[in-house]
């Protein structure tokens, strides 16, 4: 029995379905009414039509334009990005412009709000008001409220801790830096 044939046949179906994605992209965005995905107030972009679903794989080429916020679930292979996104955010490199309110778990991940927990290699979020943890080798913000764990933590401001190796909070009133573990409140 011979099964050539059938591995052509999965090689063209898939094919087949990629070049479909856009399709499918338009039809999930059509159910899904044009909302905003914000922490309220400073951190949405407001007004950007949301999808469920997303996937990238470098932005441009993914389902939905950069413009739109991801509420639910967001795949980057390699890289994505969106202005805004809540609930599940998967991938190599990720990227939010505005909020990311939930879990970002990827080798490199970006916000520039973040209400959730980033992990990864390396993370990054500008602020982080209404709580944080990040969990990766290297953490880095400039307003952090919660929680940095990893070799290297650098922050501007905090409002929390920091655990790893190296400890920066480059504006703090105490202790700018300080081995193992570091804490401004």
């Amino acid at each position: 029995m011979k099964t050539k044939g059938v591995g052509s046949l999965v090689v063209v179906t898939l094919v087949a379905w990629a070049c479909n994605l856009p399709a499918v992209g338009a039809e999930l965005g059509r159910t899904v009414p044009p909302t905003t995905v914000s922490a309220g107030g400073t951190g949405g972009l407001g007004g950007n039509p949301a999808t469920g679903l997303q996937i990238s794989l470098w932005t441009p080429v993914q389902i939905f334009p950069e413009n739109y916020d991801v509420s639910g679930f967001r795949l980057d292979l390699p890289y994505g990005r969106n202005a805004n996104v809540r609930g599940l955010d998967l991938g190599i490199f990720n990227h939010a412009t505005g909020v990311v309110e939930g879990f970002q778990c990827g080798f490199g991940n970006r916000a520039s709000e973040l209400d959730g927990l980033q992990f990864g290699v390396f993370n990054s979020s500008d602020s982080s008001e209404a709580g944080c943890c990040q969990l990766g080798l290297i953490n880095m913000g400039k307003a952090v409220t919660g929680v940095q764990i990893g070799l290297f933590n650098f922050c501007n401001t905090m409002s929390g801790v920091q655990i790893g190796l190296l400890n920066f909070i480059t504006q703090s009133d105490v202790v700018i830096f300080c081995p193992i573990v570091n804490a401004q409140f």
